[in-house]
């Protein structure tokens, strides 16, 4: 991933690189996306196996990161609310849609849940030419059609702002990603994504329109 998850009308006319239309809430209720990310597992980050493990768990983080597990609480309101503005910052830098950047973070996350530690909300992974710190992890990846666990080496960061910063470093830097980076809108951005291989899973894409399609980007649009 990186270096090295049935949408409904809404966001396909958003342009990747236009800002100006998005609104920007004046004030974000506390939360600590640090704290959360720990709370499932006692404080600390909860691996990727901990929700596998868990029929029940998988079930209800699967529907969180399609966008259409209801939100109650507001934690996927909240979780927005912290990232947007740093994402518009870095996107505004970049060129890239700060709406694409935390939707992304949020599937990668599963809106904060989990992290595979370092701070890494993308889920990119520690290559040779990394010369950061790095974190061992077990991650869902799909190999021919099939999910299984797998341990990788991912980057990890000093926080948010460093995470967000080297993901825009990352597309707008490797070639690889040279069309998701230029794309037109939302949705463009994330089927360029999956095809320039940034994720395993087959339906990368789907899942990331489904989540910039959910409640929790109202009023971003």
């Amino acid at each position: 991933k990186g270096a090295g998850n049935s949408p409904a009308a809404g966001s396909q006319g958003v342009s990747a690189r236009h800002l100006s239309r998005f609104h920007m809430p004046n004030e974000t209720r506390a939360f600590s996306l640090d704290g959360y990310m720990g709370a499932v597992t006692n404080g600390k980050p909860a691996s990727a196996m901990s929700f596998i493990e868990n029929a029940s768990a998988q079930k209800s983080f699967a529907a969180g990161v399609a966008g259409t597990d209801p939100d109650p609480d507001g934690v996927k309101a909240a979780f927005v609310e912290k990232l947007m503005p740093i994402a518009k910052e870095i996107g505004a830098a970049a060129g890239l849609n700060p709406i694409a950047i935390v939707a992304q973070a949020a599937l990668e996350t599963g809106w904060g849940r989990h992290t595979p530690g370092g701070s890494n909300l993308f889920g990119i992974k520690a290559g040779g030419s990394w010369k950061g710190g790095s974190v061992s992890a077990m991650s869902p990846e799909e190999r021919n059609g099939r999910m299984s666990m797998e341990r990788s080496s991912f980057r990890a960061y000093s926080g948010i702002r460093e995470s967000m910063q080297d993901y825009a470093d990352l597309i707008t830097g490797n070639s690889r990603y040279a069309k998701a980076a230029n794309a037109g809108s939302v949705d463009e951005y994330f089927e360029e994504l999956q095809k320039a291989g940034y994720a395993t899973d087959s339906r990368y894409a789907e899942k990331l329109k489904g989540i910039v399609r959910s409640g929790a980007f109202e009023g971003y649009i």
